[in-house]
């Protein structure tokens, strides 16, 4: 599971990177990357890798990786309602570590979720008998079997709000029966501010709602 800011960097300068290590407590690893000093022509800047900062917290199983345009803060599976409690935990308080922090545009929520068809039936065949229409009239030449990879786009209940879920066999394997769904809640957060259990909040909401979609399918 993730949170991914785009925009709004937390935790810019060294002082409040070494705040917030304080706070998190165990083993914190710390990586400057320097990026790519020049810009190529016709592409657009945010597509440019800048320079970012890597943290890894060892014992919580969290990579962070800030930078101007992207931060993203990576949670290791396995997870449980603990870890996703955790690391809203951890979101948090880099933007409470973070002096003049300033909103991001956008934030991102995404979970992961593994769902075991059973012997019966392949990922690749189940995606093709739950999603594609019967009626279509596919040309009998293409002798279709199943469905590899598809994404589906949700709007929410707000306008601000963007659901959209990938759907593929697990590792690509089409032979495998277990079904990988990629689930991300995109908020634009231009208008609002953040508050506090804001990050715990939505990432459960994608958990809640993400799973209930995987399992319903």
């Amino acid at each position: 599971m993730s949170v991914v800011f785009l925009g709004g960097r937390p935790l810019k300068t060294p002082e409040e990177q070494k705040r917030f290590i304080g706070h998190v407590g165990g083993e914190v690893s710390k990586v400057d990357a320097p990026g790519l000093p020049l810009e190529i022509p016709g592409l657009p800047k945010g597509l440019i890798p800048g320079p970012s900062t890597i943290l890894q917290i060892n014992r919580e199983r969290v990579d962070i990786n800030l930078a101007e345009e992207r931060s993203s803060f990576d949670k290791a599976y396995p997870a449980s309602d603990d870890d996703l409690a955790r690391l809203g935990t951890i979101v948090e308080l880099a933007i409470e570590c973070t002096d003049n922090w300033v909103e991001p545009k956008a934030v991102g929520f995404n979970v992961d979720f593994v769902r075991d068809l059973g012997d019966t039936v392949t990922a690749f065949q189940f995606l093709s008998k739950r999603l594609l229409n019967p009626k279509l009239g596919l040309p009998e030449v293409w002798g279709h079997q199943g469905i590899a990879t598809t994404t589906i786009i949700f709007g929410g209940d707000q306008p601000n709000v963007r659901w959209q879920v990938q759907l593929e066999p697990r590792l690509g394997d089409t032979s495998s029966p277990r079904l990988f769904a990629a689930v991300n809640l995109h908020i634009d957060w231009a208008s609002r501010q953040f508050e506090k259990g804001d990050v715990k909040t939505y990432l459960d909401r994608a958990l809640q709602h993400g799973g209930a979609f995987v399992e319903g399918l």
